[in-house]
């Protein structure tokens, strides 16, 4: 079973796609960092409420909207597994640093 924070992420991707927003529109309708939007929708970090009404008001949608996984589930023509590799998402939660993101010193 999928934790809440996944479905969330699958949810706020598959909302933000429906109205045709990329992350960097959302972003500029929110003003949240793109990468915030990235956060929440790949690596299941879970947005504060002031975030959360953000992201509702971006998306011109009901905040409840967004925990309604009925319509995300229904569309889940291929496997999960494939679904979130595709996506991008990580299953260990970790996010692991490129090369070019370590400290210098290593």
């Amino acid at each position: 079973m999928l934790n809440l924070r996944v479905w969330l992420g699958l949810r706020l991707e598959e909302l933000r796609n429906w109205s045709h927003l990329s992350r960097d529109g959302l972003a500029k309708l929110t003003g949240l960092d793109p990468r915030q939007i990235a956060d929440y929708e790949r690596y299941g970090v879970w947005p504060e409420p002031e975030n959360l009404i953000k992201l509702a008001d971006g998306l011109d949608i009901e905040i409840h909207e967004i925990f309604d996984f009925t319509e995300t589930r229904k569309r889940s023509l291929l496997p999960l597994e494939e679904r979130l590799a595709k996506r991008g998402h990580r299953s260990d939660r970790g996010r692991t640093r490129s090369s070019s993101m370590k400290p210098k010193n290593q």
